[in-house]
């Protein structure tokens, strides 16, 4: 999680891109441990945390099938970079 003043962002990455790059067109994107940070949760957790943030980073074909199956995101949201899921969530 990172805090901005008010706002908060909940980051969360499949724990098999943590530390990769991936690749689309000319754009490359670290999956940092300094960003999704390294501390595992089991799967009830981040369903629990998907409900409780209005700003959500997800990158990772399990935690975005995840928020696709508790409706916090559709399909046609989530992109695809060198085969992994990637999707930002902001609720108004």
């Amino acid at each position: 999680m990172h805090s901005f003043g008010n706002n908060s962002v909940l980051a969360m990455c499949d724990k098999e891109v943590r530390g990769k790059a991936l690749s689309k067109g000319d754009v490359t994107i670290l999956v940092s441990e300094k960003f999704y940070g390294t501390e595992e949760i089991s799967e009830l957790e981040a369903r629990r945390l998907l409900h409780e943030f209005e700003n959500i980073n997800l990158m990772g074909n399990k935690v975005v099938q995840i928020a696709l199956e508790e409706k916090v995101l559709s399909p046609e949201s989530a992109i695809n970079i060198s085969g992994v899921r990637h999707a930002q969530i902001f609720k108004i």
